[in-house]
């Protein structure tokens, strides 16, 4: 049977006692502890603001193991984003106290290391991961005046850890759209082209493509490679695509489609001559529409703004004229909002593509559900969307949509070998060269399984 064959209620109590009975803790306490050696010009809030953040590197390098994911990787991808960062901060810092070429002085080199040193503490804002702690013990490295030490038991929030740790190893220029199809097609109502002064419609729409075309590689050229215009059989092509399921959107058959990471603008602007004419020389016009950007991977809105509606007395007197005038009108509908559509393609999710996992060996729905929130927790930093194919009893399929690399999605789904689900339940991969078929097994099972691989190595 199908999940979604569910009655809505029947799922939402299934899942609120999965939570009392099933639920897999995203909050896991771990002790960390930090070393720092100081010198004399630092003070106490530097030297406990150093101890902390060592503490929680270490935690989080306890943790990472936990979770299966490379501590050595992450942190060199971190000191590779910090030092592209801090560059610009020693040139600052360097034209104040007027350096030239490599030239350098004991003074300076001083508050170069204060700064590198608080700089690195706060970057990336790692503490995100402790939903709390309690400092166990502190104090100063017996035989060593200027190391001390800061022990640190916290509580880390496994999801945030994930999402924390794939933002700093997935590279980030995966996460720019392919490419930007725009459709526009004006509508006339109660009026002709050349009623409104347009002797050809084509080279009309084309003069204000031309220039909606500038304004956009302007505004979002940052999040989107290449944009470009699509004729009528396009747009087709590219419906055609927006109805095809999961399954066959990520089927090599559409794994090099041009409408992968892509997505689509539809500019939709109507033109109504109002039937009381102003005067002899003049009619009015109703100019409204909206416009619409869609993920053509995942089918979602990304954005959609509706124009206000606009009336506007035009002379007709020059044809010519009247043309132009209607051109720059439509041509301001929707540019307003483009700083908007900026933000909102830069925040919204890159989907590149949609895996099947297959799951067996379910005990009941609440093990299910527990299962798919185990799973939204451990891939938090693919961003997931997971849709619920079939669910039939001890057997699921499970759509997973994901942002990044397919390849690093399916380590960190195999990641997932042995790694406890609840206090009685661990996902176990049979096959490891196919990680998307998982088995829920009991914990006697898990070790058994741990203890033959250790056999085999």
């Amino acid at each position: 049977m199908r999940l979604n064959q569910f009655p809505l209620r029947m799922i939402i109590f299934l899942f609120l006692m999965s939570l009392t009975n099933f639920s897999w803790s995203a909050y896991i306490s771990i002790d960390g502890e930090g070393r720092f050696t100081s010198t004399n010009e630092d003070t106490q809030q530097f030297i406990k603001q150093q101890l902390m953040f060592k503490a929680i590197a270490d935690i989080y390098n306890k943790e990472l193991k936990n979770l299966g994911l490379d501590s050595q990787l992450f942190w060199q991808r971190f000191d590779e984003k910090f030092e592209s960062y801090f560059s610009s901060v020693i040139t600052s810092m360097r034209e104040s106290a007027k350096l030239e070429g490599q030239a350098t002085n004991p003074e300076f080199e001083k508050k170069l290391r204060q700064k590198r040193l608080n700089l690195y503490a706060k970057f990336g804002r790692l503490e995100r991961a402790l939903v709390g702690f309690s400092e166990r013990r502190s104090g100063k490295v017996s035989g060593s005046s200027n190391t001390r030490f800061l022990l640190i038991s916290a509580k880390v929030d496994q999801k945030m850890l994930n999402s924390i740790y794939y933002r700093f190893t997935v590279d980030q220029s995966e996460r720019k759209f392919s490419q930007m199809f725009i459709s526009f097609e004006p509508k006339l109502a109660n009026c002709s082209w050349s009623d409104i002064g347009v002797e050809n419609p084509a080279d009309f729409v084309k003069a204000v493509e031309d220039h909606w075309l500038k304004q956009i590689q302007g505004e979002l050229g940052d999040q989107v490679e290449k944009i470009e215009f699509v004729a009528a059989k396009d747009l087709t092509e590219i419906n055609n695509y927006l109805k095809t399921n999961f399954a066959l959107k990520n089927s090599e058959a559409v794994a090099s489609n041009k409408f992968q990471s892509a997505v689509l603008m539809t500019i939709h602007v109507q033109i109504t001559k109002n039937f009381d004419e102003v005067n002899d020389q003049e009619r009015e016009f109703s100019f409204e529409g909206y416009f619409l950007i869609t993920d053509l991977t995942s089918s979602k809105v990304i954005q959609h703004f509706d124009f206000p509606l606009q009336k506007s007395r035009l002379s007709y007197a020059e044809g010519q004229q009247l043309g132009s005038n209607v051109a720059s009108i439509i041509a301001k509908l929707p540019s307003v909002e483009w700083n908007q559509s900026k933000k909102l393609l830069a925040n919204s999710v890159r989907y590149n593509g949609v895996l099947q996992l297959s799951v067996d060996r379910i005990a009941n729905v609440f093990q299910y559900l527990t299962f798919v929130e185990f799973i939204q927790s451990r891939l938090a930093g693919f961003r997931p969307k997971i849709a619920h194919n079939i669910y039939n009893g001890d057997k699921a399929i499970i759509d997973i949509w994901f942002e990044g690399d397919q390849e690093k999605f399916k380590q960190a789904v195999s990641a997932l070998n042995q790694v406890k689900v609840t206090d009685n339940v661990w996902a176990a991969i049979p096959n490891t060269e196919n990680p998307l078929n998982i088995s829920l097994v009991s914990k006697i099972e898990s070790e058994r399984s741990q203890q033959e691989a250790t056999k085999t190595e």
